[in-house]
């Protein structure tokens, strides 16, 4: 019989700590689950994030190329050099919004075709503005008028042709990594919301577990103080029933 209890006992220690290590394993893995899915809804933020950040880059390439020919045509009609202030640097800030726009969009080679294409029409561009700006301060408007304006004008549309199809493959994109934020956004709290339930499920019938074999172990602790208190009285019983004897 006390084999028989330490048996059980044993089997009853070794269940509660069976029982406990899969609760901590299931709770790691919840863990581990939340935090992919919150890593999975940072990243279709960045990634919509990164789609604008490309837009604003490719509309600052086109604004400076705008401020460069406004500047031209003041210098034209007034002829005083504070409108010429966009030419200043303007080689080196292109340079800047290029090399940034070609990091952004590095893991897209569609977009990089449609880069280079940019950057060669851009730079035909500002060789125009430079040449008109030589004639200028050569006295050949006439020559600027019938040459140099017309081919700026063409090459120009070409930008915006260029420029139009990039910022439909950003649209597209948008779109797309837009629809994920937003099923992310739909989804990730609920599951989080779950997997909360379920571990708070598992974790409330591991204690109701706990509190089951502690009382059976109080119960049976009880019984065999009891028991033991029985014995003790038979025995005292039988030893002064042999006593009167």
């Amino acid at each position: 019989t006390f084999n028989n209890k330490q048996r059980m006992k044993q089997l009853s220690k070794n269940n509660s700590i069976l029982l406990f290590i899969i609760l901590m394993g299931m709770l790691i893995v919840v863990e581990f689950i939340s935090y992919n899915k919150i890593l999975q809804f940072n990243k279709s933020v960045d990634a919509v994030m990164h789609t604008n950040e490309v837009k604003n880059k490719i509309f600052e390439a086109v604004s400076n190329l705008k401020d460069a020919e406004i500047g031209q045509r003041g210098y034209l009609l007034t002829n005083d050099s504070v409108f010429l202030q966009p030419f200043i640097g303007e080689g080196q800030r292109s340079n800047r919004v290029f090399i940034a726009l070609d990091s952004l969009i590095s893991d897209n080679p569609r977009q990089q075709e449609n880069l280079n294409k940019l950057k060669i029409i851009i730079d035909e561009r500002y060789a125009i503005l430079d040449t008109n700006l030589i004639l200028l301060k050569n006295n050949h408007p006439n020559l600027l008028i019938n040459s140099a304006l017309l081919n700026g004008k063409i090459k120009m549309d070409e930008v915006r042709r260029q420029v139009a199809d990039m910022l439909h493959e950003e649209d597209r994109l948008l779109v797309e990594r837009t629809q994920v934020k937003d099923r992310t956004a739909t989804i990730t709290p609920l599951f989080l919301l779950g997997l909360s339930l379920f571990s708070i499920l598992v974790t409330t019938l591991f204690f109701f577990r706990l509190q089951k074999e502690t009382d059976e172990r109080i119960s049976v602790t009880e019984s065999n103080m009891l028991l033991h208190e029985a014995n003790q009285h038979v025995e005292a019983s039988e030893k002064r029933f042999r006593t009167l004897s």
